[in-house]
């Protein structure tokens, strides 16, 4: 069984546990139909990765080696910062930004972040809670030490965004099979459910 179905069934058995308590569960698909869309979506966000502005706004990122220090002191000054900066324009603006953005015009997509082999952002479609995904499981286990590996992560309410979301995070890789990077698309859990009604 690979990781990705693993991981999957995982998430399985979280909405199945979800739609046994509760109340609207009568409304909700089966959680199999969830899974298998989970699954769908995944080969699309395969396919997006492989995408050369993409992959390329990383390896130019990754090779400022910025220190892991300097990333850590962005990232306080982001999260204290109410508006939007200069910077967090600039990475929602981007051409890698551009195009998660056409992916995100699909209402099951409530966001799309990609991030270097530090964890630091490299472009978004909408301002996240902080700069430096690098100390979080979404980062850790989709770069897995420089292996690269897809992570489902439990449903969850998200504050940036105000819903409750399914994190998808895969590894990004360069034309070399390297991994130099990841991708976190956030689906939309009610959305996703309305979808397959």
């Amino acid at each position: 069984m690979s990781k990705i179905l693993k991981n999957v069934l995982v998430i399985f058995f979280i909405l199945f546990t979800i739609s046994v308590n509760n109340s609207n569960a009568s409304q909700d698909p089966p959680p199999e139909k969830v899974q298998q869309a989970i699954l769908s979506q995944i080969k699309k966000i395969e396919q997006l990765v492989k995408e050369p502005a993409i992959v390329k706004s990383i390896v130019k990122q990754n090779e400022k080696n910025i220190p892991l220090a300097e990333i850590q002191a962005i990232d306080k000054t982001w999260i204290a910062t109410p508006g939007l900066s200069s910077l967090m324009k600039t990475l929602m603006t981007n051409l890698s930004a551009q195009r998660l953005k056409r992916l995100a015009r699909s209402p099951l997509y409530a966001e799309i972040f990609i991030m270097d082999n530090q964890g630091a952002l490299v472009a978004m479609t909408r301002k996240t809670s902080d700069y430096w995904q690098g100390d979080e499981a979404k980062w850790k286990k989709a770069f897995n030490d420089g292996q690269g590996a897809t992570f489902v992560d439990k449903p969850q309410y998200d504050k940036s965004t105000d819903s409750i979301l399914i994190q998808v995070s895969l590894p990004i890789k360069n034309t070399d099979g390297t991994t130099i990077g990841t991708i976190t698309v956030g689906l939309n859990l009610d959305k996703l459910k309305a979808s397959l009604k």
